[in-house]
């Protein structure tokens, strides 16, 4: 069976963006942390040295949500307008349970 898609819902596209965001951000934040914490310099020997650490990390945090989100929406609505000019990504399924390979 053969389909086309014509049109992506702007906010669940959104949605999705923001949580792999998220993905993106856990991973980066441990190698920002791991890295962060064991190099000398000013933030070493300070009293709020993790504090900022942890602060610098919710923020690309809450920036990497913010901006996946949005991305994820206008994505959704540029393939909406080049999509109804130039037609959808055409997908091909097939039954699970059919035996085709």
């Amino acid at each position: 069976m053969r389909y086309e898609l014509r049109r992506i819902s702007p906010l669940p596209l959104g949605i999705l963006f923001a949580a792999l965001a998220v993905f993106g951000w856990l991973v980066g934040a441990a190698l920002f942390l791991i890295f962060g914490m064991s190099m000398p310099g000013p933030m070493d020997h300070g009293p709020w040295a993790g504090e900022m650490l942890l602060t610098a990390s919710l923020m690309q945090l809450a920036g990497g949500i913010v901006a996946g989100f949005l991305t994820g929406i206008l994505a959704a609505l540029v393939y909406n307008l080049v999509a109804g000019v130039v037609g959808g990504v055409v997908m091909e399924f097939r039954d699970a349970g059919s035996g085709e390979g």
